[in-house]
């Protein structure tokens, strides 16, 4: 084993056959990365350069139509084509405009030009975050998609580090900033050559999965928007989506609008590059930590923590607008800092929890589904274009200034929405989760199941000999449905060695539970425990503790039924517990 792999396995609790898949996913990720950087700085810096920010809002409604013409196709060609040949076509369109973008220069008016380019940047992303989605939904299962995407993503991040620090070194020495676009070009060539070494490193593994499908009886994939419409868990993911990227190219209006009016024009690219540098840079640190943060605190954080910053960062620029003024650096710097953690985030939380919304889906409905979102994203791009559109009709005074400070109290209530949104989501993907189990479940035809995972299935595997099984199970059911690890949680607290499984366990344990369930936690106590795994034990053993438990009254009990304590929502379902086995009244 190459000191490399011992490094991954060790330090990222990668397996010893997931090194060579996730090595691939990750470098794929850096070139994807390193043309993006070299794409977004010269696309927005020299549009910019000939563009007032009244024109922003014109360039996002025809960047969001093209972005649905082309997200269309693909998910058209995507019913037809083998999905290695879908992601190359996608990455081969992306070699074609951007050299069409740099060969232009010289023969086309720099300021249509600019335009050009520009509006391509974003369908861009979203076309990278398609494929990149795509890829590890093909090779990656729910639980290695929160372990991993995070990880391998880290790869594009590093890349656009160094990219954008590069930026300000080969500023001086290039003809034109579109230079940067033959630079870009070189990466998402060597992106191409990594998608050719991942498929044929998994075209086994492909064939077997095709071979077994054979085997299952096969039911026509509905993935019309009609059909999904009917169902609230995909009505709530294409909304979330739909605010989502709406929120993106507002975030960047203000950001762009006040770097317009803050910073001279040949400063433009400098200033970009620096900014979009240090947001990698914490892009990075974030994508490091979302596999503990998402096994640790699980989707609901992933979803709702992008708008919650949001919401607080722009309320803090609405008060400064009218405090302070719009064009101070203070602004500016709210401005900047919602743009940056609205890439740090997303890239490092929301994405991996977004992907992982799929993962409860057929195989044969992951992908189109995810396409269709991507759809819905492009269509935002349109609607962000006609908001922004409106915004400046009615924030642009009769001298033509544009007045900044009340653009954040127009963007408030987009990011509230989205806050309720997220949630909503978060509760419809558990109970789709729960759907789903429960038919598999029912499902008499063991051997014909259309989902990757069951209830029933993973609850016979926390018996199985093999430790990487009962891990495995351990981690869906805590989050799926954590009353069948009930049974079982003796057994596993005390033959499991990893924190992080003890704590999906303890963690679910609540007063319904069997309480001599206390008794093997506080034999686990009597070890030295991490800090954060101790003050979860002790929680369980007090969830058990039904030593001050004694009749109440009725007027007592209404007392705890009022109250909005954790402490006396405890106590209640304590009594009531222990009435429903001890049959004393009140």
């Amino acid at each position: 084993m190459s000191k490399i792999a011992t490094f991954l396995i060790k330090n990222f609790e990668l397996k010893p056959k997931e090194v060579s898949i996730f090595l691939l996913l990750f470098f794929h990720s850096f070139f994807l990365g390193w043309f993006l950087a070299f794409y977004f700085v010269s696309a927005n810096s020299e549009f910019i350069a000939h563009f007032g920010s009244e024109d922003l809002p014109i360039a996002y409604m025809i960047a969001g139509i093209a972005g649905y013409l082309i997200t269309a196709l693909y998910s058209n060609l995507q019913k037809k084509l083998h999905s290695k040949t879908l992601f190359l076509g996608a990455l081969l369109f992306m070699v074609i405009i951007t050299f069409v973008g740099r060969a232009a220069l010289g023969s086309f008016n720099i300021k249509w030009l600019s335009a050009f380019v520009f509006i391509w940047a974003w369908p861009f992303i979203s076309l990278i975050g398609i494929e990149a989605g795509g890829l590890s939904l093909r090779f990656l299962n729910l639980v290695q998609v929160k372990r991993l995407f995070g990880l391998f993503n880290m790869g594009g991040v590093i890349a656009a580090i160094l990219s954008y620090f590069a930026i300000p070194l080969l500023k001086p020495v290039i003809g034109h900033i579109y230079d940067l676009l033959y630079v870009g070009l070189g990466g998402l060539i060597l992106s191409i050559v990594l998608l050719f070494m991942l498929y044929a490193k998994s075209d086994k593994k492909e064939k077997k999965i095709v071979t077994l499908k054979k085997k299952v009886k096969k039911e026509k994939s509905k993935t019309s928007f009609r059909v999904l419409l009917k169902d609230k868990y995909f009505v709530w993911i294409f909304l979330s989506a739909t605010l989502s990227m709406t929120m993106i190219y507002i975030t960047d209006f203000g950001f762009l609008s006040s770097v317009k009016s803050q910073i001279a024009p040949d400063d433009i690219a400098l200033y970009l590059g620096l900014v979009f540098g240090a947001l990698k840079v914490g892009e990075f640190f974030i994508s490091l930590a979302s596999r503990r943060l998402l096994s640790k605190y699980g989707v609901k954080l992933g979803l709702t923590i992008l708008p919650t910053v949001a919401t607080i960062i722009v309320f803090g620029a609405t008060i400064t607008g009218f405090t302070i003024g719009a064009g101070t650096i203070f602004f500016l710097i709210l401005m900047t800092l919602n743009k940056s953690f609205e890439r740090i985030l997303r890239r490092g939380l929301d994405d991996p929890a977004f992907n992982i919304l799929y993962q409860p889906l057929p195989e044969d409905r992951k992908l189109a589904v995810q396409t269709k979102v991507g759809v819905v994203m492009q269509i935002s791009i349109a609607i962000a274009g006609v908001f922004l559109f409106f915004t400046n009709k009615i924030l642009i005074i009769s001298e033509g200034k544009f007045l900044l400070k009340f653009f954040p109290v127009l963007f408030l209530p987009i990011l509230i929405a989205w806050f309720f949104v997220s949630r909503k989501l978060y509760l419809a993907y558990k109970s789709k989760i729960r759907q789903i189990l429960s038919d598999i479940s029912k499902d008499k035809r063991r051997g014909t199941d259309k989902y990757q995972f069951g209830s029933e299935l993973l609850r016979k595997n926390l018996k199985n000999s093999n430790k990487v099984t009962v891990n495995f199970s351990t981690t869906v059911l805590s989050e799926t449905n954590p009353k069948l690890l009930e049974a079982y949680a003796g057994t596993l607290l005390t033959t499991i060695d990893e924190i992080k499984f003890k704590k999906a366990i303890l963690r679910n344990i609540e007063p319904t539970w069997r309480k001599r369930l206390s008794k093997t936690i506080q034999q686990i106590q009597e070890n030295e425990l991490p800090p954060d795994l101790e003050k979860i034990a002790a929680y369980a053993v007090e969830n058990l503790d039904y030593s001050g438990i004694k009749k109440i009254s009725e007027e007592e009990a209404q007392v705890l039924i009022n109250s909005k304590k954790t402490a006396d929502k405890l106590t209640l379902i304590k009594y009531i517990n222990k009435r429903k086995y001890t049959f004393f009244n009140i």
